[in-house]
């Protein structure tokens, strides 16, 4: 048999920072492969830690405090971009800590919509490729995806109200060879036509990633892909956090541009 030395577990963060929001933290403690003996797959949140995210830029302290009905911890520190924040996190004679700087939103230099028209009337429908051009910031660590917002009509059962759905694409580009030079994202959409709405557009935003935050998404979607393969090589999670696991980071959402789709 093998012995396998005692495993020790770890404190395991996740938040990213947004401008304009107040700070959000999950805290957990991590567990070993080789623990059969649980079986639930369940996540415990730590509630008794000492969670505090210092604003190093305005001199101003955060003590977080933990949610019971969200299993999370909220401050109260209104987040800014180009700002750089500290966490510190203490438990039962354990110390983590991480850093980040938010980045500054990214506009938008021009849009090429090539989606076409398929089919004819009630089979109609809208798809192909709209690419997105921006530039870096230069002397920056960056990461950029798409975020769309895509307004939809719900019945309400006395007419339709419309919401805005909104969701990041998970596909990362990296500055790591166009520093400070125009970079391009696609996105691939498809739509089904509804005849009784005689226009219909979406939104599209760049989102500014660090590349910490970026690294640790991509990784993370990597594992999920390759979970329970036998035939795969192991997938490490990459993290920015000093005596634990997990992200302290942060992204930006730039400003939006409107894309007709018919």
């Amino acid at each position: 048999t093998l012995d396998l030395p005692e495993y020790e577990p770890k404190l395991a963060v996740f938040c990213v920072l947004h401008p304009d929001t107040t700070p959000v933290i999950y805290l957990n403690r991590s567990k070993s492969s080789f623990d059969y003996s649980d079986t639930s797959h369940e996540t415990v949140y730590i509630s008794d830690a000492q969670v505090v995210i210092t604003d190093v830029s305005a001199g101003i302290n955060d003590t977080l405090k933990f949610n019971y009905s969200g299993q999370l911890y909220e401050g109260k520190l209104i987040i800014k971009s180009g700002q750089r924040y500290i966490l510190n996190i203490w438990h039962k004679g354990k110390q983590v800590s991480a850093e980040t700087i938010v980045p500054q939103p990214v506009e938008i230099t021009g849009i090429e919509n090539h989606m076409e028209k398929q089919g004819e009337m009630e089979y109609e429908s809208y798809s192909g490729p709209v690419k997105v051009k921006y530039m870096d910031q230069a002397g920056q660590g960056n990461a950029y995806s798409l975020t769309i917002f895509q307004p939809n009509a719900i019945w309400n059962g006395g007419g339709f109200d419309t919401i805005v759905d909104r969701y990041t694409d998970m596909f990362y580009n990296f500055d790591r060879a166009s520093d400070g030079k125009e970079m391009m994202n696609e996105y691939n959409g498809y739509f089904s036509r509804q005849i009784d709405i005689p226009t219909y557009s979406i939104e599209i935003a760049v989102e500014n990633f660090t590349i910490e935050t970026a690294e640790y998404l991509e990784s993370v979607r990597e594992q999920n892909y390759t979970r329970g393969d036998p035939t795969t090589e192991p997938v490490l999670i990459k993290h920015n956090i000093t005596g634990g696991l997990g992200i302290f980071g942060a992204s930006t959402t730039g400003k939006k541009a409107k894309v007709k789709i018919w």
